[in-house]
C-alpha cells in the first residue's frame, strides 16, 4: 500500500466508528487532516517497527563509520563518531576487510579511570599500532565510541595488496531511513506489505485517543489500541522465525542447516 492507499483506509476505519465529516459542513471538511493522519501513520510505523525490529540494515549509508584521525577523543586512546538517529540498535560491527568484529563494551567499562578494576585488563593495554578493536554505543547522545583510536594505520588489505578503507561496518537494527510525507501520497512504508493494515490500525488508535473524539464513541481507542500491541507479538514471532532458524542436523545423509 502506498501512503493515499493508507489514507483512504485509515479514514475507512475512523468514519466507521465515529464519522470524518463534520455536521453541517461540506464533504471536504474533516476531522482530520492529510497532514494529520499522516503523522499518525508514521507514529504507528516507528513504534511498529522499534518494537519488532524489523528492519535490520547492513548495507545502507547509515551502516558504515568513516574513520577519521581528527576525530574526538573524550577518553583517552578512544574516539567518538555521530551514528544515525534511525538507529536503534547495533547488533555487530566489523572493521572493513577484518575476519572478526569488534567487541561490545559499555561506555563505562571502556574508560579505565572511570572504572579501575579493569585498567590491567588487555584491552587496555598499550599497542604498538592503533586500530579499532572495541566499541560502545551511546544511543542518549546519539554516539559511538571506538577503541583504540584510529591513527592512520589500517592492518586489512585487499588482494590486490591495497589496503580496505578505513571503514566500519555495523548490522543494525533502525527505524525507516525516511518518514511518509502527505505531498507524496506514493511513497510506501519501508516494511513488508502484510503489515501495512496493522500500521492503519495503529494510526486509527493515535487518533481516537483524543478525549474529545474517543467520547463520542468510547472504547474504539482502546480496541485498536489491543488489535495493535497484537499485531506487534504476531510480528515479533515472524522476525524471530527468520532470523533465529533452529539447525537441522541429519545423521546418515547429507546433511543441510
Amino acid at each position: 500500500m502506498n501512503l493515499g492507499e493508507m489514507l483512504t483506509a485509515l479514514r475507512g476505519e475512523l468514519a466507521d466508528n465515529v464519522g470524518t465529516i463534520i455536521s453541517g459542513q461540506t464533504p471536504t471538511d474533516t476531522l482530520w487532516t492529510d497532514t494529520q493522519l499522516t503523522n499518525y501513520l508514521n507514529w504507528a510505523l516507528n513504534r511498529f517497527i522499534a518494537r519488532t525490529g524489523m528492519i535490520r540494515d547492513a548495507v545502507s549509508a547509515v551502516s558504515q563509520i568513516t574513520l577519521s584521525t581528527t576525530a574526538p577523543q573524550p577518553v583517552s586512546n578512544a574516539q567518538l563518531y555521530a551514528i544515525d538517529p534511525s538507529i536503534t540498535r547495533i547488533m555487530s560491527i566489523r572493521p572493513n576487510g577484518a575476519p572478526d568484529a569488534l567487541w561490545d563494551l559499555n561506555y563505562v567499562e571502556i574508560d579505565p579511570s572511570a572504572n579501575p578494576d579493569l585498567a590491567g585488563v588487555e584491552l587496555f593495554q598499550p599497542f604498538e599500532v592503533n586500530y579499532p578493536r572495541a566499541f560502545a554505543p551511546d544511543f542518549t547522545s546519539g554516539q559511538i565510541l571506538v577503541y583504540p583510536a584510529y591513527t592512520g594505520y589500517w592492518p586489512w588489505t585487499q588482494p590486490n595488496g591495497q589496503p580496505y578503507a578505513p571503514i566500519l561496518n555495523m548490522r543494525v537494527m533502525r527505524l525507516p531511513l525516511r518518514q511518509l510525507n502527505p505531498l507524496i501520497l506514493t511513497a510506501t512504508p519501508e516494511i513488508p506489505v502484510q503489515y501495512h493494515m496493522d500500521i492503519v490500525t495503529g494510526a486509527a488508535f493515535r487518533a481516537l485517543n483524543v478525549a474529545d473524539v474517543d467520547a463520542s464513541a468510547p472504547g474504539n481507542a482502546a480496541t485498536f489500541e489491543r488489535l495493535f500491541k497484537e499485531a506487534i507479538q504476531d510480528a515479533r514471532r515472524d522476525v524471530r522465525k527468520k532470523t533465529r532458524t533452529t539447525p537441522k542436523f541429519v545423521v546418515g545423509e547429507t546433511g543441510a542447516w
